[in-house]
């Protein structure tokens, strides 16, 4: 809401992950700055198509936009997007690109109970200071040429990248490579299917704790 604020809502755009992999779901962000996606669920069997989005997007790729009811647009789309959520980003991406493109902030404190109803009104009455502020974060970017990086986030990004190549993890894990060794296709993916099942157990025992 801050940054929605700062920036100004007429150059924002927010909605759902999955919306953005519709048919003019990329229309709504032409001539935005920013996109925002809350309370992304990474299970959702949409994400995988929508990461494509973000990698192009991200990689500020040349683009041709549908529109509805009008000629489709072509150019280069300047949003930078802010995902909040409440898991570990999954998504199927053995390059690491989105991975290595993520600036992953932890929060680690829940204020479920706690909750502060006057937080925004607040923090909207001290939008100047907020933007000065930023500005003054801004200098020590353009100095250091990038952002400062906590270790809570260096093993964030080293799980999210690990966990993006699904394949290569059960490769490394399941398969023994050399020559002369063969395996049937059904067996191949009986064990993919028992190794995805109790991957995905064990990953959400851990979320969960």
């Amino acid at each position: 809401r801050i940054i929605r604020a700062l920036l100004g809502e007429e150059n924002t755009a927010a909605g759902r992950l999955h919306d953005i992999v519709e048919q003019f779901g990329m229309e709504p962000l032409i001539g935005k700055t920013l996109l925002t996606f809350g309370d992304v669920r990474w299970n959702n069997s949409n994400v995988q198509g929508a990461i494509q989005r973000l990698l192009e997007i991200s990689g500020e790729d040349a683009q041709t936009v549908p529109r509805k009811g009008k000629t489709a647009w072509h150019g280069t789309l300047g949003a930078r997007i802010v995902v909040a959520g409440n898991d570990v980003p999954r998504f199927n991406d053995p390059s690491h690109a989105m991975a290595n493109r993520m600036h992953i902030v932890r929060f680690g404190q829940s204020f479920a109970g706690r909750e502060d109803w006057g937080l925004t009104g607040r923090l909207l009455a001290g939008l100047p200071g907020i933007f000065n502020w930023a500005l003054d974060g801004l200098d020590r970017l353009e100095d250091s040429g990038s952002f400062s990086v906590s270790e809570s986030t260096l093993l964030l990004k080293e799980r999210v990248g690990e966990s993006s190549d699904r394949l290569g993890q059960f490769i490394d894990e399941y398969l023994k490579l050399g020559e002369g060794l063969t395996a049937t296709e059904d067996g191949l993916m009986e064990a993919y299917e028992e190794w995805t099942k109790r991957t995905r157990s064990n990953r959400d025992s851990t979320s969960a704790a």
